[in-house]
């Protein structure tokens, strides 16, 4: 996870790129060595995180996007839907790796899997949800419930119903302290 200076930064040149990225052929925009390229699951996290760092900051930057995804409405939806297709491949990797070499990366790999919640928004068939859920079930039996894998600033916004794969820990580690989790 980045910090609030970095996201800053991110969301900043993210809205600056935003119409010619939504106007482009890559899914995955370079931009320059921020942390992140600009991605609209890339953006649509960054801003949700950016309502705990700075509240006042999020909503103007919030209006910003608004405007360009308003003007640009159905370029927003064919990216977000490319978007999708690519993450749940991503998903789909990263829980066969779970699975033959442990976990070690999960609280990595389940930014992925918050930005594919979010992007649902855009998945007008449901055909990537309904993928996602079969990844799901196999998550459901090799983690257990557990404390929330970010900095817990970020857990008001990300409640347990909706991004449970936020709240999880390996079933065999699942009494060990928080420190000690993957």
């Amino acid at each position: 996870m980045i910090s609030p200076q970095a996201r800053q930064q991110f969301l900043q040149s993210a809205i600056v790129d935003l119409k010619d990225y939504l106007l482009s052929d890559p899914i995955f925009w370079p931009m320059g060595n921020l942390a992140y390229p600009l991605t609209i699951g890339n953006l649509l996290l960054e801003l949700a995180l950016a309502k705990v760092d700075n509240p006042e900051g999020a909503v103007i930057l919030e209006g910003q996007v608004a405007k360009v995804q308003q003007a640009w409405q159905a370029k927003w939806i064919q990216k977000s839907q490319k978007e999708l297709a690519v993450r749940l491949k991503i998903w789909q990797e990263s829980s066969m790796n779970w699975l033959a070499e442990g976990f070690t990366t999960y609280k990595t790999d389940a930014r992925n899997r918050a930005i594919l919640q979010l992007l649902f928004l855009y998945d007008t068939n449901n055909e990537y949800s309904k993928m996602v859920s079969i990844i799901d079930v196999r998550l459901g039996k090799v983690f257990g419930d557990g404390a929330f894998i970010w900095p817990s600033q970020y857990q008001g916004i990300f409640n347990h119903r909706d991004f449970w794969y936020l709240y999880l820990v390996p079933k065999k580690n699942a009494g060990r302290d928080d420190h000690d989790r993957p």
